[in-house]
C-alpha cells in the first residue's frame, strides 16, 4: 500500500468515527485522527504535511489526551520535511523529555541543529566560501541574532532569547580561539544564560566540551555526567566521558614523569615505595 493509499484508509475511518460518534469512543476518534495525520506527515506532497502539522496542532485532535513521544516526534518530522529545522528541534526536544534516549529522536534532533548551523552558513555564502572562516562567521551570526533580542526586549520571549544566548556559547566553545571558549564557559556558568529554563542535555555537553577544549579535564567530566543524567545512552557524551577520563589519567602520569620516562620503571618504582623503611 502506498502512501495515498494510507492517506485514504486513514481518512475513511476518522470519517467513520464522526459519522458514527455516538458510538465512538475518544480513544477511537483521536487514535484515527493521529494516525491521519501520521500518513499525512510522511506523504510526499508538501500540502498533505502542512495539514498535518495544522492536525496536530489543532487540540481537538487529541481531546484531552496528553501528547506522545510518538505525537512530538511526528510533528517533528513533518516540521523537518518542510525545512522548518528551529520547529522541528522545539518538537523533537518535547519527545525527547519523554523519552530521553530516543535513538530515532535524538537523530533528528542532532539532523535539526545540523541543518539550523548549515542554513546559517548558507545565508551568508560561507559552505560555499570554504570552511577556513566558518567558526567567525558562526559567532557573528548568534552574537547579531542575541543582540537583537536584547535590543526588541519587550517583543522578544524568554525562550527566543536563552536560545539566542545558547547558540551563541555553543559557537564559542567551537572556537579556535582559547579566550572564545573561555567567553562560553562564563556565559554557561552564567544564571542569566538560562534564565528559569533548566539545563539540558545540550548545555551540558557543551560547557563540557569548552571544558575540554581548553584542558580542564576535571571540570568536563562533571558537565558530562550531568549531561549523562539526563540522557544515560548518548553516545556523543559517553564518548566525551570516556576521553575525559583517559585525559585525567593521561596527565596524572605525566605528572609524575612516567609516560616520558618509559612504562618499564612503573612497576619498579610502586615496589621500591612499596618497601617497610629500615
Amino acid at each position: 500500500m502506498d502512501n495515498s493509499e494510507t492517506i485514504e484508509v486513514c481518512q475513511k475511518q476518522l470519517e467513520a468515527c464522526i459519522a458514527n460518534s455516538n458510538n465512538t469512543s475518544d480513544d477511537a476518534r483521536v487514535n484515527a485522527s493521529f494516525q491521519l495525520a501520521w500518513a499525512l506527515a510522511h506523504s510526499h506532497s508538501s500540502a498533505d504535511v502542512e495539514l498535518a502539522i495544522r492536525m496536530l496542532e489543532d487540540p481537538r485532535t487529541l481531546g484531552n489526551k496528553a501528547p506522545t513521544r510518538e505525537y512530538h516526534y511526528t510533528l517533528a518530522a513533518a516540521h523537518y520535511r518542510l525545512n522548518d529545522y528551529l520547529a522541528c528541534r522545539s518538537a523533537v526536544n518535547k519527545a525527547l523529555e519523554i523519552s530521553p534516549s530516543c535513538h530515532q529522536s535524538l537523530e533528528l534532533r542532532d539532523a535539526a541543529v545540523e541543518a539550523i548551523a548549515r542554513d546559517g552558513l548558507i545565508g551568508l555564502g560561507v559552505i560555499a566560501g570554504g570552511v577556513a572562516v566558518v567558526g567567525t562567521l558562526m559567532e557573528e551570526v548568534c552574537q547579531k541574532q542575541l543582540e537583537a533580542c536584547i535590543a526588541n526586549s519587550n517583543n522578544t520571549s524568554d525562550d527566543a532569547r536563552v536560545n539566542a544566548s545558547f547558540q551563541l556559547a555553543w559557537a564559542l566553545a567551537h572556537s579556535h580561539s582559547s579566550a572564545d571558549v573561555e567567553l562560553a564557559i562564563r556565559m554557561l556558568e552564567d544564571p542569566r544564560t538560562l534564565g528559569n529554563k533548566a539545563p539540558t542535555r545540550e548545555y551540558h555537553y557543551t560547557l563540557a566540551a569548552a571544558h575540554y577544549r581548553l584542558n580542564d579535564y576535571l571540570a568536563c567530566r562533571s558537565a558530562v555526567n550531568k549531561a549523562l543524567e539526563i540522557s544515560p545512552s548518548c553516545h556523543q557524551s559517553l564518548e566525551l566521558r570516556d576521553a575525559a577520563v583517559e585525559a585525567i589519567a593521561r596527565d596524572g602520569l605525566i605528572g609524575l614523569g612516567v609516560i616520558a620516562g618509559g612504562v618499564a620503571v612503573v612497576g619498579t618504582l610502586i615496589a621500591a615505595l612499596a618497601k617497610p623503611r629500615r
